[in-house]
């Protein structure tokens, strides 16, 4: 019996990533992820971990647990990654 074959994009590690992408705090949130997308490439893991990104600059609080929970519950991320700003 052999087990069942697995494609790559199976084997990744999905890490969840909350930023503001767009409007006022955007430059902060692309930055920190140009640094989240550098920090893999560097270590020459991006073969093992997936991003899931979502933009959180027009969510209100409520707006933004939902979609963590989204990333946790149906995206089944490992890791989740935000920042706290206020503007």
């Amino acid at each position: 019996v052999h087990p069942p074959k697995c494609n790559a994009e199976q084997l990744k590690t999905k890490i969840g990533v909350l930023l503001p992408l767009t409007g006022d705090l955007a430059v902060i949130g692309n930055d920190i992820l140009k640094g989240i997308k550098l920090a893999l490439r560097e270590s020459g893991t991006t073969d093992k971990f997936e991003l899931i990104i979502d933009d959180v600059t027009t969510l209100n609080s409520a707006n933004a647990v939902k979609a963590a929970q989204r990333q946790i519950n149906h995206e089944k991320v490992a890791i989740a990654l935000t920042a706290v700003m206020q503007d």
